[in-house]
């Protein structure tokens, strides 16, 4: 075993007390299970199991620290149960990342799969948690060189909106540094109050669609949207031509593509580029 695989079966025993009390009481299965040959494991038996249940508190601690500071509105909303649940996160999960965002994401899908078994309380808990978590995704890459390079302008195909031949050469794709967040509540007003300080505002259940954006310096935008204009942002995947798009969102909405309604999606494309939203590329043929 290499001296990096030993620190990670280390930290193992570090984050996991029932196969650290198993590791101490000898049981052999724990030193298959975490990779260790006798030799390893003999040099593991030598630290003093009272040292290493304080190394073991602050591990914990610290993980339960990194998950809270990546999650923040999460963990003020769950209040102690955040606390719970980041423990049982740590009995079960192989500790595998050494970044601070990549652990509160890692904590953030477990929670996910919680709430799905046990729904939170208060309910809109989980949208603030995919808001958090999609935040923390976009921001990790705001210092890349293309994250909100736009460099299209449609003004011209809003000028010729029965220009067919030009809306099937072109094929409209979402810019990295966006994300359109498909929620239960309008949570909008939650993060707004959270962050200020004040109790988070009673929310009713209802269809919300939430547009994030992360700019180059790494500032967070977010702005509610209908679900026209998600559903168009979402169909944008730089393989669908404009014309194709326009067509299925439309059909979707059970329209017809008529020219009042391609100009309609030609301003909303015109928007969207200017916000950074979305860019083009040239469809080869």
């Amino acid at each position: 075993m290499s001296e990096f695989a030993f620190q990670q079966a280390l930290v193992r025993l570090l984050t996991d007390a029932k196969m650290r009390q198993a590791f101490f009481a000898g049981d052999p299965h724990t030193f298959t299970e975490a990779g260790l040959s006798n030799e390893e494991a003999h040099r593991l038996r030598n630290i003093d199991p009272e040292r290493l249940e304080v190394f073991a508190a602050m591990v914990v601690g610290q993980r339960i620290q990194d998950a809270a500071q990546g999650l923040p509105l999460t963990a003020q909303l769950l209040g102690d149960r955040f606390s719970q649940v980041a423990l049982k996160y740590n009995s079960d999960i192989k500790p595998e990342y050494s970044k601070r965002d990549d652990q509160a994401l890692a904590f953030g899908r477990f929670l996910q799969k919680r709430f799905r078994l046990e729904p939170p309380t208060p309910s809109f808990a989980e949208d603030v948690l995919a808001y958090e978590m999609a935040t923390l995704e976009l921001f990790r890459r705001h210092d890349e060189p293309d994250f909100t390079q736009a460099s299209i302008h449609v003004q011209d195909l809003i000028q010729n909106a029965e220009d067919v031949e030009l809306q099937q050469t072109i094929a409209p794709y979402q810019l990295s540094n966006t994300r359109v967040l498909r929620l239960n509540h309008d949570i909008v007003p939650i993060i707004e109050a959270m962050k200020d300080g004040v109790p988070p505002p009673p929310s009713t259940p209802q269809a919300a669609y939430i547009l994030l954006r992360v700019s180059a310096f790494g500032v967070t935008e977010q702005s509610r949207i209908n679900s026209a204009t998600a559903a168009f942002i979402e169909a944008c995947d730089g393989t669908a031509s404009l014309f194709e798009i326009i067509e299925r969102v439309a059909q979707d909405f059970q329209q017809f593509a008529t020219t009042e309604f391609t100009s309609k999606c030609l301003s909303l494309c015109h928007s969207l580029v200017e916000r950074r939203i979305i860019d083009f590329k040239t469809i080869e043929k």
